[in-house]
């Protein structure tokens, strides 16, 4: 595929119905990595009218930023997701291997309620991103990135909750009990991963490019006012 048949697959592409087809399609449909990277890079730049920075010209790493500047923040609390992320990995590899302990008031089934009120615990996360920065940088003209992130918040707090409700159930830890909890686990934690990825590699460089200097302070008071997460370290 050549520059011009990617700009002209990235025209038909770079709506938001489009965006959202793509996002309710199969696996084995979904617009491969590469070309979405690049449909978000497009959007940011058609709409803004700026061109999304390379790694070297815009910060990304947290330790790059002041303590409380809110990507700084958002990108040291993606780290804790992360490891959530990798605990309830294990938990649903560990429970294809053997259910014991995972019977409802079992240590293993214990463990998993706890996690699940973690990632729920998350909301703040999310909400400071949905209610704070994303409004400024569709003021300042980006306009796709922060929808489809929008999307996928929404398609993680179902898949949260329906975590949340099979662990809490009565539901013994038979062969339909794992199976299920494999089915969530897959989604909260393949979705969630590349969704942080997105956002540290992608969409935050466009906020620190796209978002007027003088926003921020509008941005951290609406931080604020939202508050942390529970397990938040800060």
């Amino acid at each position: 595929m050549n520059l011009d048949d990617i700009r002209y697959r990235v025209r038909g592409l770079a709506r938001k119905d489009q965006l959202q087809k793509q996002l309710h399609k199969t696996d084995d449909d979904l617009l491969p990595w590469s070309d979405w990277l690049f449909v978000v890079s497009w959007l940011a730049y058609a709409s803004a009218g700026v061109a999304v920075y390379y790694a070297a010209q815009v910060p990304r790493a947290a330790n790059d930023l002041p303590p409380s500047h809110p990507v700084r923040v958002f990108m040291e609390e993606h780290v804790q997701i992360l490891g959530f992320l990798d605990e309830l990995e294990k938990a649903a590899q560990g429970a294809q291997k053997s259910a014991a302990g995972y019977e409802p008031g079992g240590p293993a089934r214990g463990n998993l309620v706890t996690l699940a009120a973690k990632l729920l615990g998350a909301e703040p996360h999310h909400q400071r991103e949905e209610q704070a920065l994303f409004p400024r940088m569709e003021d300042a003209g980006v306009e796709g990135p922060p929808h489809v992130m929008r999307m996928e918040h929404d398609i993680l707090r179902k898949a949260k909750h329906a975590l949340e409700d099979l662990v809490k159930s009565g539901q013994a830890a038979d062969a339909a009990f794992v199976e299920r909890l494999g089915e969530i686990a897959d989604t909260i934690v393949g979705t969630l991963r590349a969704h942080i990825h997105k956002e540290d590699n992608i969409l935050y460089p466009m906020a620190l490019q796209a978002v007027p200097p003088g926003e921020w302070a509008g941005i951290i008071a609406d931080c604020e006012r939202i508050g942390p997460c529970e397990w938040s370290k800060r």
